[in-house]
């Protein structure tokens, strides 16, 4: 018995963690790509969950067990209508600031029924357990550790196994096996249930009791609230801080998840593997290194491990916690609802609310203080003691605001010993302080927040977020003159000296000495350009290439930044050098896919310096499409530069597949390749041109520093219904 309900809880949970980056990987090229789909469509699945659980709660506190059997075995069969899962065919139009509303119409009428009834089986099945005859049945909760252990091999199957190997479609198909599978073993304890269970079977069994607690008060029920919420919130916080830098693919959704479900197969096993004391011994030697820049941003392996270890820790400590808090079996199911509301509470804040609220990515610390605050200890136990936890915290900020005075001025290396000095000082202070909740949890939250708030490189002129991410413009003064910077995250999409001779120079990865700067010269000679599409705007630098009597389109998903580019205080480049651009605010394959056949003599793709690349934007269908839209000899213009994904495989897998002639080229700027030697803000890029013919790409294809594309083993092409991220990472 004990065997068939821990199958049944482990694939139920197969199915209903593969489902997620499935359908939600299915709907993300209508949303641009943006990594906040992920924590969009992450909160739909919470309260799916929740009403699941709902579900299970009230049918096991208001129906006979009979009647719970019939109406479930309904809800199961009639999940069989909506199989396999597919796209509604109806469209809704996604709003150019926030589309949530559109994302979760099409998750609600695709998803909604085959997720709520899955998500039901967890709470149920170990309820129906817990009226059996079985000596485990008084403490039913570790099949909850089989279920999330269910969950954490589709999370880790998934990217590794599963999106590699199938597409799409196969992958709908295989889900509507497996969910056969799960409905025909829940029927089969049904029947089993129908024979032996009474029809009056209300209490419990003659069992021990194992579970630590039998109260159900009000303020048992906020600590399941709150114990939830922070770990949930924290989950999709990290989520967004790791996967904005590098593209918005279920490889990096799944991780943190996996990450996250994890701690709830460990606390709610049979057998304790990780004792309590050692989290709580090592969660402040893993914050530390997130709340101070110990560690170099630029190495992919060391942001994932230090923010997945802080993750980890964090759960382990509060899901202990709550499973310590676990109640009775008569009010599991209940107990599973407040436990689920607490995590869709925690997704809303992380996913929905905080986006509205801040204007700056204040999730991340806010969870993190919540989830140091909430570890077991000592608070207001004297006067001074309370005093020191709300007075220590302000003596740490300033400890960290000195040592990031100390870093300015070295020039953002650590290798100043008063650096080294300052902020080891403060981490050895911020330990010492871990055996206080309040004091750590404050002294975390004050320098994350803090950290925040200051500009990476200057001034901060405006900030804006949206759905797509935060934009933020600031004002750098160098020896070299003064610049607006526009920023996404860690990444420079675009910078303007201030001074009014220079203002329409291109800069950062558009410089006339680099690659790009070539194209156009070399086109231009040859007269071959009358009409440029160009797909993300940025600073809008590229509008300075534009020569009289040539047409100019961009395309730019998010809103803010076409506010920033076009406001003249800002950047000048497009109200000095193309002020009757046309600027279509939409997702860049969508509105390309409107213009009409041949319309370009050159189509910029310029969406993948990092900030989450859009594959959709990259697969052998938008290829199609793009060369659909360019003219006979027109050439297709692809900006791959990118610090943690080689996209140059993948381009030339396409290139291979339609039979196109592609040339690359990786450029470093050099002192003599600026007027003057003013080479600040000429940063390195990387290029692909891709043209029908090889003639097409002359007289580039002559130039020694063009060189033919090739493609490399092992990389398969990208299609909307196929892509692997994982294979061209560089760690």
């Amino acid at each position: 018995m004990v065997s068939l309900y821990s199958l049944i809880l482990l694939l139920s949970a197969f199915l209903l963690f593969s489902v997620q980056p499935m359908f939600t990987k299915l709907v993300l090229p209508q949303f641009g790509g943006a990594p906040a789909v992920w924590n969009a469509a992450v909160v739909f699945f919470q309260g799916s969950l929740l009403a699941g659980y709902v579900y299970a709660h009230v049918i096991s506190k208001f129906m006979t067990i009979r009647a719970q059997l019939i109406l479930h075995a309904c809800l199961l069969i009639s999940v069989f209508v909506v199989l396999p899962i597919t796209l509604p065919a109806t469209q809704f139009a996604a709003s150019t600031t926030n589309p949530i509303l559109a994302l979760y119409s099409l998750l609600l009428i695709g998803l909604g029924l085959p997720f709520f009834a899955v998500s039901s089986t967890a709470p149920l099945m170990q309820a129906w357990f817990s009226r059996t005859k079985h000596k485990l049945a008084g403490d039913p909760y570790f099949l909850y550790a089989a279920s999330n252990a269910g969950s954490l091999i589709a999370l880790v199957s998934y990217p590794v196994l599963i999106e590699p190997n199938l597409g799409l479609d196969a992958q709908n198909i295989a889900w509507a096996g497996g969910y056969l599978i799960v409905t025909a073993l829940i029927l089969l304890v049904a029947s089993r249930h129908w024979l032996m269970v009474k029809e009056d079977a209300q209490a419990s069994p003659e069992v021990v009791i194992i579970s630590s607690t039998t109260t159900t008060s009000w303020t048992r029920r906020i600590q399941w609230v709150v114990l939830a919420f922070a770990p949930s919130s924290l989950l999709l916080a990290v989520t967004h801080h790791v996967s904005t830098d590098v593209a918005s693919v279920p490889f990096l959704w799944v991780i943190p998840l996996a990450t996250f479900l994890a701690t709830f197969v460990l606390v709610f096993a049979k057998r304790q593997l990780i004792r309590d004391s050692w989290m709580l011994d090592v969660q402040p030697l893993i914050v530390i290194p997130v709340v101070l820049p110990f560690f170099d941003f630029g190495r992919l392996w060391l942001v994932f491990t230090v923010h997945l270890l802080s993750l980890f820790v964090a759960s382990m400590v509060c899901h202990a916690r709550l499973a310590k808090l676990r109640p009775d079996p008569k009010h599991l199911t209940e107990f599973y609802l407040w436990m689920s509301l607490g995590g869709v509470l925690g997704g809303l804040f992380a996913a929905l609310l905080a986006p509205a609220l801040f204007d700056l990515i204040l999730e991340y610390p806010l969870s993190l203080g919540l989830a140091c605050l909430l570890r077991p200890g000592k608070w207001f136990d004297s006067i001074r003691a309370g005093s020191l936890d709300l007075f220590v915290p302000v003596g740490l900020l300033l400890l960290y605001a000195t040592g990031l005075h100390f870093w300015s001025k070295s020039l953002g290396t650590i290798a100043e010993p008063a650096v080294i000095a300052t902020f080891g000082a403060l981490g050895m202070f911020l330990y010492f302080c871990h055996n206080r909740p309040m004091r750590f949890g404050l002294g975390v939250l004050a320098i994350m927040l803090y950290s925040q708030f200051t500009g990476e490189q200057g001034h901060i002129v405006e900030r804006e977020r949206t759905f797509f991410g935060v934009n933020r413009i600031e004002r750098v003064e160098t020896e070299l003159g003064i610049f607006h910077v526009l920023m996404n995250g860690t990444t420079i999409h675009g910078a303007e000296n201030l001074d009014r001779k220079l203002s329409s120079e291109p800069l950062t990865y558009y410089t006339k000495s680099g690659p790009l700067g070539q194209l156009f010269e070399a086109l231009n000679s040859d007269n071959r350009l009358d009409t440029i599409g160009v797909i993300g705007l940025g600073a809008g630098t590229i509008a300075c290439y534009r020569q009289p009597g040539q047409a100019i389109t961009f395309f730019e998903i998010d809103a803010a930044v076409v506010s920033m580019a076009t406001n003249p205080e800002y950047f000048r480049y497009i109200s000095e050098c193309a002020p009757e651009a046309a600027i279509v605010v939409g997702d860049g394959r969508l509105g390309v896919a409107e213009a009409a056949p041949g319309e370009f003599d050159l189509l910029v793709v310029d969406a993948f310096s990092s900030d989450a690349i859009p594959v959709h934007l990259l697969t052998s269908e938008a290829v199609t499409l793009y060369f659909d839209k360019i003219s006979g000899s027109g050439l297709l213009a692809l900006h791959i530069s990118n610090r943690f994904v080689d996209l140059e495989p993948v381009v030339a897998a396409i290139a291979a597949d339609h039979d196109l002639a592609a040339i690359t080229q990786s450029h470093e700027p050099e002192v003599d390749d600026a007027p003057n030697g003013n080479n600040a803000y000429h940063v390195g890029s990387a290029w692909i041109v891709v043209g029908r013919r090889r003639a097409d790409l002359e007289p580039m294809i002559s130039d020694q520093r063009w060189l033919p594309l090739e493609e490399k083993p092992g990389v398969i092409m990208w299609t909307d219904d196929y892509s692997n991220v994982f294979r061209v990472l560089s760690w």
